[in-house]
């Protein structure tokens, strides 16, 4: 089975060459748009944009009003960071059903997780939280590199492992990029 990593933007050479070698599917074969947004009219404009030319929209989020927004747009298909520069997780109930019903995967960002212990604690413990959340209202989810180095990729088996050891299904985690690929490049073939 080839493996995406679907929110690798831009990748350059070096990654792609060293994805391939690790078992990650050649990612200039699909293309990923991570798009951050003040407000959500600039949201629903950049989303408008981008999704008719893109295999994956990305919404890297933190702001809950737009990252509830995100989840709710059947156009979107990850959140990345709901709780970026926030106390709490920034997904919640509501989110998880929303992002459920419009089929919008929740992603675990390997490249977020600090060498600090007790920040590190913090972001597991969250993760946690949200994988409970997903599994609860079978909204997807899944993990990614989100590598712009080649030091910072990681192998499929072991992202897999690592949400594993989180006590979530690792595989679904790693399967989950190559259904978001694979429903969208059909999409996208059809337009044109």
């Amino acid at each position: 089975m080839d493996y995406i990593d679907s929110c690798l933007s831009n990748p350059s050479e070096e990654v792609i060459r060293k994805s391939q070698e690790i078992g990650w599917e050649d990612p200039s074969e699909y293309s990923t748009i991570i798009i951050e947004a003040e407000d959500w009219g600039e949201l629903k404009r950049k989303i408008g944009k981008h999704r008719e030319k893109n295999t994956v929209l990305v919404f890297s989020g933190g702001n809950e009003k737009l990252n509830r927004k995100a989840v709710s747009d059947p156009r979107m298909d990850i959140i990345l960071h709901p709780g970026k520069g926030r106390k709490d997780s920034g997904f919640d109930e509501l989110m998880a059903r929303k992002a459920s019903k419009n089929n919008v995967a929740l992603g675990l960002d390997f490249s977020n997780i600090p060498d600090r212990a007790k920040k590190k604690v913090h972001i597991l413990s969250n993760w946690r939280k949200n994988l409970r959340l997903c599994e609860k209202h079978d909204a997807p989810y899944l993990i990614t590199t989100n590598a712009d180095k080649k030091y910072g990729l990681r192998a499929p088996r072991d992202l897999e492992a690592f949400v594993n050891s989180l006590g979530y299904d690792g595989s679904q985690a790693i399967s989950q990029n190559q259904k978001i690929v694979e429903k969208n490049s059909k999409k996208l073939k059809g337009r044109e």
